[in-house]
């Protein structure tokens, strides 16, 4: 609420005071100044009149000196005329004399004239007197007249004189008063309005300045940032408004700095954590494994981090943005696969994980994935394309091994299966042919059951290089060293190769050892050898090359892409005509060959590759056309002695009529040609087509079996476990084992160790007699 006597009201009384100051001066000045004009007025009327009664006064002097220079003279001539015309003078003289004071009430009418009446009257008495020469009496007459009547005159004008002089006196005194009130109230006046200022300065101090003070301290100390400074006023006026306006800015203010302050704080946060989002991006972008990049939807680079510049070979990223110029044509293998590449991301907006194959700077091809999106402008429109760029030729080149890898394990489970199969139809041709050729018939029988058994002989060994490749041949591994085995075969494949081919050993003296089957052994290195020799029709060089290697997850590349561990490495290395990449994909596979039909089989590295996977190794090929080729063979390490070679079964051989065999075996044709062969050397013969029916035949007639014969891979029970179970049961038990292939070597190694008698299939009657003997 206003109060009642504010600032503003204190103003304007001040300036209502002042105003009436002034005004009061300005009427007094104007009183003043009539005064001084009537003063100055009635002066000048005053000296008007001195100056007519001089006037007329020098008029009658006129008249008179005349009238007395007349009379002395005598000058009669002319009298009357001269004397009028200075009559009539005088008394228009005084005529206008006496009608200026006769308006001050000075005289009456008629008062002044009628001297003007009797000085004519007089005149025409002397003319009258001159006209009639009476001259004394008109000297005499006339002139006491004359006297008497400038006596009243003068007494007269004395008196009018002093009466004019009264009012100037009169006059002057007003004005002496005037000015003496005036010079009273400017004094006061000044002295008002010296306590008005004095009074308006004190209250200004007072209600203004101090106040104004005390805002000016305020802001000072608001400039100064102490935002609680508060102005505490209590008067009841403006001031207390302002104040408090002043006090609630500075409230808000402070409020509102404070929430700048927090805004800013958490600005800077944001632009701290922006900044480091920035260089965590910049360092992402800079060191990503994968490359990174942006580029126009027509083709070319906008940026490109250093990882994708490696992977396209270029040197710098100036490099690339420089003279890569057109993706589609520089980099694409296939330019039609950019085009529809684009043409989806523009559909779909992204895509993820594409394989395409570019074109290195150096024109080596590369396969790479791509996951781009599309960047849009505020319009909405494509405006760019980013992504990343995974260098996937490695894992494609994996990929491509694995898949090869899985196709060779294919064929070689086809190849064991019909090798199986096989092996058990070559069983009962064997057998029976071997039956009819101890029988009675004639020679050229004999030489046809011949011909027969040759070609099961040549179909048992095709079966043993299948058997060989899909890894089940009945392998019997020792521990060696391989230089040793190496040294002992030098001479012999050096025979092979010939003359024209050189060879070179290159053999680390502190090489390992390895648990291998030493006929396998020899036969992977004289494959290889062989291939070599082929490899070399103008001759050449072949190394052979022994070291001792380790790896581990870190380490693996695509030389070596086999579980971490310990290996000896063997490599052979030739400089024949090399291989393709198709010769390469399909070398290992059973009957590929390269050869004429007449001079392969194609079986020679299939069998190296089964032998080297079934002792648990790997084998690489490096080769280009032209510059020759490199296998790499790697077999784990061992850390056990040389084992020396044991003799195999030791027991007491057996006598034909007194022994009884219990026979298992689950194949039909197999049992029966295998029971009729045992009965044709003398033996007694027992017949199970599974385990089972084997360990109730056993249970009842234990004591009449002394043989046991068992198929090692039977359905439901093998021969291992069907072994294991009748000898617990009868120590004296004689076990034979017998198979066309296992599908578990480790299986085989512990039928060895126990000292059983193994027998491959097919197998004639003098093997089978040969293995029941021993």
């Amino acid at each position: 609420m206003m109060p009642k006597l504010s600032i503003k009201k204190r103003v304007i009384a001040g300036f209502l005071i002042t105003v009436a100051l002034v005004v009061i001066s300005i009427v007094y000045a104007f009183l003043y100044i009539l005064s001084v004009e009537n003063t100055v007025r009635s002066m000048s009327d005053c000296n008007e009149k001195r100056n007519i009664m001089v006037q007329a006064q020098n008029r009658w002097n006129e008249v008179i000196s005349e009238i007395d220079n007349t009379l002395l003279t005598r000058q009669s001539v002319g009298v009357d005329q001269r004397l009028g015309i200075l009559t009539d003078s005088f008394i228009k003289e005084i005529e206008l004399l006496e009608k200026y004071l006769s308006k001050d009430n000075l005289i009456t009418e008629g008062e002044i004239s009628g001297f003007g009446a009797k000085l004519t009257l007089i005149v025409d008495k002397i003319s009258q007197d001159v006209i009639l020469g009476k001259w004394s009496r008109t000297q005499y007459t006339r002139h006491n007249e004359l006297a008497s009547l400038q006596r009243r005159f003068e007494e007269k004008m004395d008196f009018l004189q002093m009466e004019i002089q009264k009012d100037v006196l009169e006059s002057q005194e007003k004005s002496r008063k005037v000015m003496e009130a005036m010079r009273f109230f400017w004094i006061f006046a000044a002295a008002g309005i010296i306590v008005v200022s004095v009074l308006t300065n004190l209250s200004a101090s007072k209600n203004i300045v101090l106040p104004i003070s005390k805002l000016v301290d305020a802001s000072k100390a608001i400039e100064s940032g102490n935002l609680s400074f508060r102005v505490n006023m209590s008067r009841g006026d403006e001031f207390d408004i302002l104040a408090n306006s002043f006090n609630s800015m500075t409230s808000r203010l402070q409020l509102l700095i404070r929430t700048l302050e927090e805004e800013i704080d958490e600005k800077m946060k944001m632009a701290e954590a922006l900044r480091i989002s920035e260089k965590s991006y910049r360092d992402i972008f800079e060191n990503a494994i994968d490359g990174i990049f942006q580029s126009t939807i027509d083709g070319r680079f906008i940026d490109a981090n250093p990882s994708l510049i490696s992977i396209l070979g270029y040197e710098s990223k100036e490099d690339l943005l420089r003279n890569c110029t057109d993706i589609t044509k520089q980099l694409y293998v296939s330019p039609d696969e950019r085009d529809k590449y684009v043409s989806d991301i523009l559909q779909q907006g992204k895509i993820a994980h594409r394989e395409v194959q570019l074109f290195r700077k150096d024109a080596q091809k590369i396969w790479v994935s791509l996951s781009t999106r599309l960047v849009l402008d505020e319009a909405g429109k494509p405006a760019y394309l980013e992504g990343f760029v995974s260098d996937i030729t490695e894992r494609k080149k994996l990929v491509e091994q694995l898949h090869q890898s899985q196709k060779m394990e294919a064929i070689g489970r086809l190849a064991g299966g019909i090798a199986h199969d096989f092996n058990n139809i070559l069983t009962i041709i064997i057998g029976y042919c071997d039956l009819l050729g101890r029988s009675d018939i004639s020679q050229e029988e004999k030489i046809a059951v011949e011909q027969m058994l040759e070609a099961g002989q040549r179909g048992k060994r095709l079966t043993g290089h299948l058997l060989a490749f899909s890894r089940k041949q009945v392998i019997k591994p020792k521990i060696f060293n391989p230089n040793v085995l190496i040294k002992k075969e030098y001479d012999m494949f050096t025979r092979l190769l010939g003359e024209d081919i050189k060879t070179e050993l290159v053999l680390d003296a502190n090489i390992g050892k390895i648990k291998f089957d030493e006929t396998q052994f020899e036969q992977v290195i004289l494959n290889i050898v062989v291939n070599a020799r082929d490899a070399m029709p103008n001759g050449g060089r072949l190394i052979i090359e022994t070291m001792n290697v380790e790896s581990n997850d870190d380490e693996r590349n695509d030389k070596f892409l086999g579980h971490p561990g310990k290996y000896i490495a063997i490599s052979f290395s030739d400089e024949g005509v090399g291989m393709d990449d198709y010769v390469k994909n399909h070398l290992f596979e059973p009957f590929f060959t390269t050869k004429d039909k007449d001079k392969g089989t194609g079986l020679g590295l299939s069998t190296v590759y089964g032998i080297i996977k079934q002792n648990s190794g790997y084998i690489y090929v490096n080769s280009e056309e032209g510059k020759g080729s490199t296998f790499t063979v790697y077999i784990p390490r061992v850390d056990e002695e040389t084992q020396e070679e044991k003799d195999s079964f030791v027991e007491e051989p057996v006598h034909n009529k007194q022994v009884s065999v219990l026979l298992v075996e689950d194949d039909p044709g197999v049992r029966k040609i295998t029971k009729e062969m045992l009965l044709s050397l003398g033996y007694k013969v027992l017949t199970a087509d599974n385990g089972q029916d084997a360990i109730d035949i056993f249970s009842r007639k234990y004591e009449e079996i002394d043989v046991l014969m068992t198929d090692v891979i039977m359905p439901v029970m093998g021969g291992k476990e069907l072994a294991d179970d009748l000898t617990k049961r009868k120590q004296t038990l004689k076990v034979v084992y017998f198979s066309g292939y296992t599908e578990n070597a480790i299986i085989m190694e512990k039928i060895s160790e126990r000292k059983f008698k193994f027998l491959q299939k097919p197998f004639s009657t003098k093997e089978l007699n040969e293995a029941l003997k021993e």
